[in-house]
Parts: C-alpha cells; structure tokens; sequence
C-alpha cells in the first residue's frame, strides 16, 4: 500500500511540475497589422480572410500566360504560404484541312489549353506561443486569430 501511495505522490509531483496550464478562451481576434501575442496567452490561427481568389487559368489572352497566387501571412518576420495557385494558358493554331464537304476548310484555328492546381496548407490550425509576431501578408486581408489565457 505503501508503494502504490508513495508511486502516486510522485506520478502528480512530474506532472504539476512539467504542465504547461489550462487553456481560457480569451477572445477572437481579427490580425491584420503586425501583433504579438501577449505574455501568458497563445494563438490559434482558425483561417484567413484573403482579398484575392486563387487563380483560374481559363481566359489567358498570351501565348503563353503563366500565373500564380499565393495567401501568405508573416510569423516572426518569415512569410509562410498558406494557400497556392498555379495557372498555366497556352494559346496555338493548328492547320486544318477539310477532308470533304462543302466548306473550303483549309487554314488555321487557334487552339488552347488550360491548367491549374491549387493547394491550400491551412486545414489545421497554427498554435503561436507568447511573444511571437503575426501579419497579413500578400493576398491576405485579415487573419482569425482565437487568443487564450494561460493559466498555470
């Protein structure tokens, strides 16, 4: 019995000493200017409210039109890509010829081709620490940022 108590005793000393403390919601931010997280709170990014569609590739006008978007948003001075476009538009002519019929079907027609791909990195969320830095960056109007209080 003495051992069971004795194991108990200093299973709940590692644990208090080596916790972190209890969340408390705090409040839902909305980041859009460079801020920090206060001392004995942390973020958790939700999402971003960007201010540009990821790109399409239809309705190139070149040759060869190539576009790409990105959303980012700026942690401690770094700018991480959340969300990512490429489009790719190819425009040709191709000669024809008609084989039959009553149309002179002979010459050129323009021909295209569209790709894309889209990625989007933030179907999780992002935990920040205190005293880390946040900012809209490219393509990004605002960021939902939910704060909680540390409580040890």
């Amino acid at each position: 019995m003495k051992i069971i108590f004795t194991c108990i005793i200093i299973c709940s000393a590692f644990n208090s000493l080596f916790a972190q403390g209890t969340l408390q919601f705090s409040q839902v931010k909305l980041i859009g200017a460079s801020e920090t997280v206060p001392a004995d709170k942390v973020w958790k990014v939700s999402n971003i409210i960007p201010t540009t569609r990821l790109t399409s590739a239809a309705g190139g006008s070149n040759v060869e039109d190539i576009r790409s978007t990105t959303h980012e948003i700026i942690v401690d001075g770094t700018t991480a890509i959340v969300a990512s476009s490429d489009s790719h538009y190819s425009a040709s002519t191709i000669s024809v010829t008609d084989r039959g019929g009553s149309s002179s079907g002979t010459g050129t027609r323009p021909v295209s081709a569209a790709t894309s791909s889209a990625i989007s990195l933030l179907s999780g969320s992002i935990w920040l620490p205190e005293s880390t830095t946040l900012a809209a960056g490219n393509g990004v109007f605002r960021i939902s940022v939910i704060e909680f209080n540390v409580v040890p």
